[in-house]
């Protein structure tokens, strides 16, 4: 008998037979069902490392962020600053000193920072004249100081960070065992004299001859119109002040003496001014 065709298709064979596998319905979704894990598995480990969590093959450094991630960056590693420096000060004559050589005067210095003032005066209130070096890292009197005289110093520093640090120093100075007083002067004061008159000065102890230099730099003359001069000792105790020619008429001429505190000797100081 002849075979009927099959539906949408053509007659078989003759002796072929075709054959047609059906499966269940469930066992097909089932198939689906795990393809599709196995391909959504695969997009997580294949994907973009955008959010992705860190693993045991992937880990983040603690206090890191992760690589790739948005935004993400290494932490950078930070030096701890290096400590400021201590300001140290230093002053001469020490604080409470006693017996201090007048001649000697004051020194202030600063290390780890800079001296802004000082100011120093003694027990009377008189001032004491000094300089600050250019980059502030000290201060120096000028001068001589007086004998018998107490002294306060006080001022302001700043250390490398700007803050702020007091000055105070306080001490006193000696009484010495002899003095180098004055005995005379001339011409006296205001008086008017003839153009050939030196100053003449004359103490009461001789100065040591070693120490003349010391007596001359202190007393200090002054003349108006500018005049040129020198001083010449002419005996062991008198000292004279000469112009290099004879005086201009109307030449007006100031004597400083300065003398209190100057070294003249071993244990001879000036005590007058």
């Amino acid at each position: 008998m002849a075979r009927q065709h099959g539906r949408g298709g053509s007659a078989g064979v003759a002796g072929a037979a075709r054959r047609v596998t059906v499966r269940p319905a469930w066992r097909r979704a089932a198939q689906l069902t795990a393809v599709a894990a196995a391909a959504t598995l695969l997009a997580a480990g294949c994907g973009s490392s955008s959010g992705s969590k860190p693993s045991a093959l992937n880990p983040v450094a603690h206090g890191s962020s992760a690589p790739g991630a948005a935004g993400g960056t290494g932490t950078t590693a930070t030096t701890p600053s290096a400590p400021a420096t201590p300001l140290v000060l230093s002053a001469k004559p020490a604080d409470g000193a006693a017996n201090v050589d007048p001649a000697q005067g004051i020194q202030i210095s600063a290390a780890g920072g800079k001296i802004e003032s000082v100011s120093a005066q003694d027990a009377q209130g008189d001032k004491v004249a000094g300089a600050l070096a250019a980059d502030g890292s000290s201060w120096a009197s000028t001068g001589t100081l007086a004998i018998s005289s107490s002294y306060t110093v006080t001022g302001k520093a700043l250390d490398s960070t700007g803050a702020e640090k007091d000055i105070s120093d306080k001490f006193t100075t000696l009484t010495p065992q002899k003095r180098l007083g004055l005995h005379s002067y001339f011409p006296d004061d205001g008086m008017t004299v003839g153009v050939g008159q030196p100053v003449s000065v004359t103490f009461t102890n001789p100065p040591n001859e070693k120490d003349r230099a010391n007596v001359e730099k202190a007393m200090v003359v002054t003349t108006t119109p500018h005049v040129d001069g020198a001083w010449s000792w002419i005996t062991a105790t008198q000292v004279d002040w000469r112009p290099q020619s004879f005086w201009a008429s109307g030449t007006k001429v100031q004597v400083a003496m300065n003398l209190n505190g100057v070294k003249a000797g071993d244990i001879t100081y000036g005590s007058f001014t």
